[in-house]
């Protein structure tokens, strides 16, 4: 009996247990399931669903873009977030804000010391009054870059040059009103003049012709063709009664206006054609029958137009450089200017013809211009730098300071009490000039 009732009580021990077990399961179970319903299929905790409208939903992934940004926008070459323009501050006293891209052109009226035009790459050109730095005209229409401006001799008149292949005569007083648009050559136009003594216009091309126009009626008057390749410089004689064009091509020529269509005088040169290069710059004396024209390989030729014939030749750089600008003194007669891509400067005395003096600057010459009133030639570089020289021993006088980014075009009050120059981050800064007394 107790043996049976022994095995009766394990038996029903084991039934207990076992229960437990299964209960114990059950509730683990359960715990597992309510874990799993808490999580997504990504282990994502459930939550609750709120449908968002089509604008939030725009809202929310402009935020995820900005984000990006913040991190794209982050320079790793420039970690302490300052720009290398920063450490050249201008020395400006004045600027004339409007233009929204490269400033391409300045030019200073010839009979008001207070009237400057602009041409800039935001397809439009400008015109200032220096004295409060305040835009007086607009000078609107162009549809491209306007590479450009130059005011006529007797001021009454501007005419601005574009790519869009056109040039626009605009009224240089009262409004600046638009008289007219001329349909130009079929490439791009490198350069404007206007004749010494009346209101006809000069315009080189791309495509190696030359264009002349009427600047009062604003018509058409000739082209002139024979150049092979682009024509980088030119305008009228000193005397005003002839052309004459420096071409890529190795050739100077002379051209007679009042003969539409005819040929040219071609000035012939005394050295073989690879000893010159193509001519890349170029500008006439003011008063003696000479062209200045430097070339691709680093040789000026002094051309002799009366004569049509090339004088003489000087090499201005023993390596094969770019001579950018050359420039005229009207003080020193005999003193000219040429400036290189590489930086090196020249004061050149051409009645002997040699080399006077050299200044190796830091960055590509663009421009040089002598002063009317004193010796001094200025000249803008590529690294936003503006110096004064004095020409007798090339040595600096001024420097005048722009935002570090090339000079792409300046010019100088007739007064001389400005300088204005443009840049190519859109800026046009002007400086206020002292005379200048060199002692001999």
């Amino acid at each position: 009996i107790n043996a049976e009732y022994m095995g009766i009580q394990f038996t029903k021990m084991k039934e207990e247990e076992t229960k437990k077990e299964e209960k114990k399961g059950t509730q683990t179970e359960e715990k597992t399931e309510e874990k799993k319903e808490e999580k997504d299929e990504d282990g994502v905790k459930d939550c609750d669903i709120i449908e968002l409208e089509p604008d939030e939903v725009n809202l929310l992934e402009q935020d995820e873009d900005d984000k990006e940004d913040e991190y794209e926008d982050v320079e790793e070459d420039d970690p302490e977030g300052k720009d290398e323009a920063d450490t050249q501050i201008p020395t400006n006293q004045g600027e004339l804000i409007g233009h929204k891209d490269f400033v391409t052109s300045v030019c200073c009226s010839p009979i008001s010391p207070d009237i400057i035009a602009t041409g800039s790459g935001d397809d439009s050109g400008a015109v200032w009054n220096i004295n409060d730095n305040k835009q007086v005209g607009s000078l609107l229409g162009h549809k491209d870059t306007v590479t450009a401006c130059k005011f006529s001799i007797d001021g009454k008149r501007l005419c601005t040059a574009s790519l869009d292949n056109t040039l626009k005569i605009w009224k240089a007083q009262d409004g600046y009103e638009l008289i007219g648009t001329l349909d130009g050559p079929q490439d791009e136009i490198h350069f404007i003049q206007w004749h010494t003594k009346g209101n006809v216009v000069l315009c080189g091309s791309e495509d190696g012709s030359l264009w002349m126009y009427d600047g009062s009626k604003c018509e058409y008057l000739n082209t002139f063709s024979g150049h092979h390749e682009a024509v980088k410089a030119g305008g009228f004689t000193s005397d005003g009664k002839n052309v004459y064009s420096a071409g890529m091509d190795g050739t100077l020529r002379i051209w007679q206006p009042t003969k539409p269509g005819g040929e040219p005088e071609i000035i012939k040169a005394t050295v073989k054609a690879s000893d010159i290069g193509g001519y890349t710059t170029a500008c006439c004396h003011p008063s003696k029958p000479l062209i200045l024209a430097g070339s691709d390989i680093g040789t000026m030729a002094i051309a002799l137009y009366s004569a049509h014939k090339i004088g003489s030749t000087l090499r201005v750089s023993a390596k094969e450089t770019y001579i950018e600008t050359i420039a005229c003194s009207t003080i020193c007669e005999n003193f000219a200017a040429s400036g290189t891509n590489d930086g090196d400067f020249h004061i050149i005395d051409f009645s002997v013809p040699k080399i006077r003096n050299t200044n190796t600057l830091n960055e590509a010459i663009v421009k040089a211009i002598f002063s009317k009133k004193d010796e001094s030639v200025f000249v803008g570089t590529g690294d936003g730098k503006i110096y004064r020289i004095d020409p007798r021993n090339g040595k600096v006088v001024k420097e005048f300071l722009g935002p570090k980014c090339p000079v792409l075009d300046f010019d100088i009050t007739m007064d001389e009490n400005w300088l204005v120059a443009g840049f190519d981050n859109g800026r046009c800064l002007t400086y206020r000039l002292k005379s200048v007394s060199y002692t001999h």
